[in-house]
This record gives C-alpha cells, structure tokens and sequence, in this order.
C-alpha cells in the first residue's frame, strides 16, 4: 500500500517538475499531426486537380454568336468541347450546366461512331467524327440547330484553305454512323437539315 501510494507521489512529483518539459513536447507532436494532414490534403487536393480541370484553349464569333472552347481533363482523360451561344451570359449559364452535369453530358459523345461529309459520288470530303463530338453538350438540346454546327466547319475550312479549298459544306451531304447494334447509317442533304437538332438527326431513320 505504502509502495503504490510512494509511486503515486514520485509520479506526480516528477510530472509537476517536468510539465513544461511535457506541454512543450505534446505540442510539438500535435503541431506535427497538424501539418501532416494539411501537408496531405495538399497533395490529395493538387492530385484531383490535375486529374480534372478545365481549360480555355480559344474564344471567337462567328456571325452574331460567340465561340468558346475547351480542353476538359476528367480521370486523366482530355475531351474538347464547344460551346456556342448568342451572348456572354448565356455562354456562362451553359457553362455551368456542363460542370454541374459534366459526367452525364459526356456520355453523349458514345452516341456516334463515325460522321463524314462526302459528294454526290459518296467520296469523302471531310471526316467530321471529332469535331462533331465536341457538341456533345448540345446532343439532347432541341434549341441547338444543325445549321451552327454547319456554320462552325465552314469556318475551319476558310481558315484551313491550303487543305480544303473553296469547299460550300452546304453543298455535300452529311453521313453519321450510329453507336447501336447495327451501327446504322443516316444520311442528309445538308442543306436540308439546318433547321433540324442535333437530336433530331440522330434519331431519324
């Protein structure tokens, strides 16, 4: 009894005498927990923002429209995108749809396989599969017309002429290859769709 009662005094005695000893250690090893998760928040924090992260690589007009596009990095993975619009405003509120919703508007893209542009003969003029793909936000919107899209390929061929010159796009027809089980063919006189959706087009047979 004497014993433990002795141990107990020369342990309090000897916390008493190195407390500041104590405190100063307990605080250096809190202090270090501390940094250590900020030290890896940082690092988690810095890897999902490589991973996904957008990118404005180009702003335009074509017309009265305004032109924005984008790199978007999603799992290490880089999609293009365009978007178009009629005022800033109205670019900013797509804009944030996309983010908002980016994983489902992506899906979009698996829609199509292969999309060209070819002559009354069936000879390819310009394959058109990745550049359409980079619609892919206007999909499934009833609002977005064919005759944009058409607009803003014209508009690479003028600026790309040493490639592709003189070439109306209105003058050629439009083949897309659908993403089903029979990969289905449709094909459009161009200048016979401009009215039409995006969505439209693709479910038409």
């Amino acid at each position: 009894m004497f014993l433990i009662l002795g141990g107990l005094i020369l342990t309090s005695g000897l916390t008493y005498y190195y407390r500041s000893y104590i405190f100063s250690f307990t605080l250096k090893i809190t202090l270090f927990s501390i940094l250590n998760c900020i030290k890896l928040y940082s690092l988690i924090y810095s890897y999902f923002n490589k991973k996904n992260k957008i990118n404005k690589i180009k702003s335009n007009n074509i017309g009265n429209l305004k032109i924005e596009e984008y790199e978007i990095f999603f799992n290490d993975k880089k999609n293009n995108t365009v978007l178009i619009a009629s005022s800033s405003i109205k670019l900013t509120e797509q804009f944030n749809e996309l983010v908002a919703n980016y994983h489902t508007y992506l899906q979009n893209k698996n829609k199509i396989v292969y999309c060209n542009v070819v002559n009354e003969d069936g000879d390819l003029v310009i394959e058109l599969t990745n550049i359409f793909r980079k619609f892919f936000y206007y999909f499934d919107k009833q609002d977005f017309k064919m005759e944009i899209f058409f607009d803003y390929v014209q508009e690479y061929l003028n600026n790309n002429k040493d490639i592709y010159n003189c070439i109306n796009i209105y003058d050629y027809d439009f083949i897309v290859y659908l993403n089903d089980d029979s990969f289905t063919e449709l094909g459009y006189n161009i200048k016979y769709i401009k009215e039409d959706s995006i969505n439209d087009i693709l479910i038409k047979k």
